[in-house]
């Protein structure tokens, strides 16, 4: 049985946002648990959905949003309404690279894989060492450790900010949230945010969770990116 919220908006925090905490937390600052719950406010979220409970204020009633500093994921952000996860995307690497094949060894997904392996590089790397890394894009998660770990700084930052997920859920018919295309930086994120929640609130009917919105009507995930 569902137990009494403890707020409209339920925002769960790993420790990664804490100094310290975890050796693999990309959050430098950014946003923070007070950013969402003031951006969930302002959409008048919490007068709206007091007004549509059958009795005290649910669990289930509750909008939840997962704040994550990696892609680890420990605060559960895919089973979330709204799930922001921390992310550094590299690029390709550059003249600094050694093709010491640390990088390589070090990504989880085996995302990087080296280039003399890959038929498909681009002309202008030709030239360089057999295990010079190339990046899968399909497969990064964007989690920047290869980033960190390789001891040439020769691996850019080409996105930093967060990966968005939105529609997931637990229970009877449980629902992995749906990731939004793009790394979002934090005003844009809050620009999402504010857009989920007026979705659910729009499409609101009793007992209705935000992830059965979300998988009836798929369409509507283009319009929370739609001009950010």
């Amino acid at each position: 049985m569902s137990e009494r919220a403890v707020s409209s908006c339920m925002i769960t925090v790993c420790r990664g946002f804490e100094p310290g905490r975890c050796r693999f937390s990309l959050v430098e600052g950014g946003l923070s648990s007070a950013d969402v719950d003031a951006a969930v406010a302002a959409t008048g979220w919490d007068d709206f959905v007091k007004s549509r409970a059958r009795g005290p204020l649910m669990q289930h009633d509750a909008f939840k949003v997962a704040l994550t500093g990696c892609a680890n994921g420990c605060s559960r952000p895919h089973i979330m309404d709204v799930g922001l996860i921390r992310a550094e995307r590299p690029g390709a690497a550059d003249d600094a690279c050694t093709a010491c094949g640390l990088c390589i060894r070090q990504c989880p997904e085996g995302a990087l894989t080296p280039m003399g392996n890959d038929s498909s590089c681009p002309a202008t790397m030709c030239a360089r060492p057999a295990e010079t890394p190339v990046l899968d894009a399909a497969s990064c998660v964007s989690c920047g450790r290869c980033l960190r770990r390789c001891p040439e700084h020769a691996l850019p930052v080409v996105a930093a900010g967060w990966r968005i997920v939105v529609g997931g859920r637990l229970g009877r018919r449980p629902r992995l949230a749906t990731e939004l295309p793009g790394i979002f930086d934090d005003a844009t994120a809050l620009v999402i945010l504010d857009r989920a929640a007026r979705w659910f609130m729009r499409d609101h009917r009793p007992g209705l969770r935000f992830a059965d919105i979300v998988a009836k009507s798929p369409e509507g995930l283009s319009a929370l990116v739609e001009g950010v």
